[in-house]
């Protein structure tokens, strides 16, 4: 059980240094955090008890929260100063924690990250005021009919002061000050609300986001080619062919990427390699169920271990201390 106070300066994870002979290795770590800190560098403190540096395996994390909207509210909070900070979702490319907002399995509930929130609450209100949707209604309104949920639900945002609700107009340039201040206010009306609540902005924000991905129009910022190093280290890359596509502004461009390791630089990697008393390192052929056998480089890591460890260099990959997924 860690706590805030114990947050920082103890290692936790799956240390590849524990490895002994005769005996099993370590237990992969995994984390549930049943309450996640208020500052997102404490959340990384936390998390990073567990994933650290020379660890044999990447740990797992189970964050356990409700569907309310004040956890929504915070955890939306939460996540979208995580991926700021990008210290747990892109520093490890074996880190398991994703890069697209959702590492943790959040996924609706993180409605303060991207642009469609305001929008999608202006449209909440209108199906409030108007007694009608345009998306699937969600199981807390289907039991009490979608009428009666919206009949409370005006009466309940009235009481809390939700300006917005009677103008249904969210300000252009303050969307998300008003969308803050909305799920701020929802924390003072029934859990069934918001739940309800929370599941509409969310239906909503998937539709618009369906229309601009329909019409080519989703911006979803800066994406690397390379996430988690797919590809493994580029050596270069080659612009083959650009086609500029008809009926739009986009152009296909066809890459050719050099990832392969050159023999000669292989050959010279063993020459310099330290010597290995198991004499276990050098070059083997690894056989493939689809595919001729690829050649592999053994090389051993240049670290004290009472267990050798090894470092595999494969032609169109990364080096790695994995061969089909195991160490």
């Amino acid at each position: 059980i860690i706590t805030e106070a114990a947050s920082a300066g103890i290692s936790l994870h799956c240390d590849r240094r524990e490895l002994r002979p005769g005996a099993p290795p370590p237990r992969p770590r995994r984390m549930v955090c049943l309450e996640l800190p208020w500052a997102a560098d404490k959340a990384v403190q936390q998390l990073g008890r567990v994933h650290r540096s020379n660890q044999l395996r990447p740990p797992a994390f189970v964050c356990i929260v409700t569907d309310l909207a004040g956890e929504a509210r915070f955890v939306s909070a939460v996540t979208r100063r995580l991926r700021n900070l990008g210290a747990m979702t892109k520093g490890d490319r074996h880190a398991g924690l994703g890069t697209d907002g959702d590492s943790f399995g959040f996924g609706r509930m993180d409605l303060m990250s991207g642009p469609y929130g305001p929008a999608a609450m202006e449209k909440l209100f209108s199906d409030i005021v108007q007694r009608s949707t345009t998306v699937e209604v969600p199981l807390q309104c289907k039991n009490n009919s979608w009428i009666k949920f919206a009949e409370e639900a005006e009466r309940q945002l009235t009481l809390q002061k939700v300006t917005a609700l009677t103008n249904m107009t969210v300000s252009k340039t303050r969307g998300a000050e008003d969308l803050k201040r909305f799920l701020n206010r929802l924390l003072g009306t029934k859990c069934n609300l918001q739940r309800g609540a929370v599941d509409m902005l969310a239906a909503h924000v998937a539709r618009l986001e369906d229309v601009d991905r329909k019409d080519g129009n989703l911006d979803r910022g800066v994406v690397s080619l390379n996430t988690h190093s797919r590809w493994g280290r580029l050596r270069s890359v080659e612009e083959i062919e650009a086609e500029k596509l008809p009926g739009c502004d986009l152009v296909l461009r066809k890459l050719r990427l050099d990832r392969g390791l050159p023999w000669e630089d292989a050959v010279k990697l063993l020459q310099e390699a330290p010597l290995d008393d198991d004499e276990s390192q050098g070059f083997y052929m690894r056989a493939l169920e689809r595919s001729a056998p690829e050649p592999v480089l053994v090389i051993r890591r240049r670290r004290i271990s009472s267990i050798p460890t090894y470092v595999l260099h494969f032609p169109h990959v990364g080096p790695s201390t994995l061969l089909d997924g195991s160490t």
